[in-house]
């Protein structure tokens, strides 16, 4: 697989670094989105920070299908 030339390799250290702890915790925030939400939010129809905030309702909630 050939990379773009705009890219480069980042080892998970330097990724790390890249992010901040509040980014950190809003990424592990969003796996308790059920399944349709995070398609939502990985096709940006929904934004990182609204979706941490649907993570803390109830799964029942989540269900919007």
């Amino acid at each position: 697989m050939e990379k773009a030339d705009n890219e480069t390799d980042l080892t998970s250290g330097q990724l790390v670094q890249k992010l901040s702890q509040g980014n950190i915790r809003r990424y592990i925030r969003l796996n308790y989105l059920n399944n349709y939400l995070v398609k939502l939010v990985d096709i940006r129809d929904i934004e990182i920070r609204p979706a941490v905030d649907i993570s803390f309702l109830s799964s029942e909630h989540q269900d919007i299908q």
